[in-house]
């Protein structure tokens, strides 16, 4: 018998179940960072969650987008820590990783031209992939999806329904700051987002 033999099933099964967590803390924070750097930097859009507040932000102070992220997500994870501490470390863990990755990946432009709108749409569809990645392993991106991810389960709605809601309402403030083709191009941004956040995340109950 191996050492390996004598482990008990089921830390197997907690062990193989973090290692796929982390895996998709991981690969989503990518996906989302670079469909952020690609798509939206270029033409100052923002999306929705605390993640379009971050841009935000960014766009109109000298704050970071990834150290406005972690912050305003505090009070959200401070609480959760309290409501259900099963949701707080790879939660927090997956706002961490993005907010480092959007300090330390510099901007860069496309290496072709794309357009605005198809730019908006790709960023949407991308960003909203790599969310669901996130939340397929029960994991969100920033403080107002782990808020969505909470009512989800006191309403048994979808959760990527919940946050295209919630983006709807940062979209709403940002019409204050940006201008109408950049709330255009935001809008369709969330669309692509929400599309596919509710499509990668259909076949899971959260």
């Amino acid at each position: 018998m191996t050492p390996q033999d004598k482990v008990p099933s089921g830390v197997k099964l907690i062990n193989y179940y973090r290692l796929k967590r982390l895996s998709s803390v991981v690969i989503g924070s990518f996906i989302i960072v670079f469909g952020i750097h690609l798509f939206i930097l270029p033409h100052h859009i923002i999306e929705g969650g605390m993640l379009g507040i971050g841009l935000l932000t960014s766009y109109i102070t000298p704050i970071p987008s990834g150290v406005a992220i972690l912050l305003l997500s505090l009070p959200i994870y401070i609480f959760t820590w309290f409501y259900k501490k099963s949701l707080f470390w790879f939660n927090m863990l997956g706002v961490i990783f993005i907010s480092f990755l959007l300090e330390v990946i510099p901007d860069f432009e496309p290496p072709f031209h794309i357009p605005p709108l198809l730019s908006a749409w790709l960023g949407g569809v991308m960003i909203g992939t790599g969310i669901g990645v996130l939340l397929r392993s029960h994991i969100t991106t920033d403080g107002l999806d782990l808020l969505a991810h909470l009512l989800s389960f006191k309403t048994n709605m979808n959760v990527g329904i919940l946050i295209f809601f919630l983006d709807m309402l940062v979209i709403f403030g940002g019409m204050f700051v940006l201008n109408k083709t950049q709330i255009v191009l935001s809008l369709i941004t969330i669309s692509g987002i929400g599309i596919m956040t509710t499509l990668v995340t259909w076949s899971k109950r959260h």
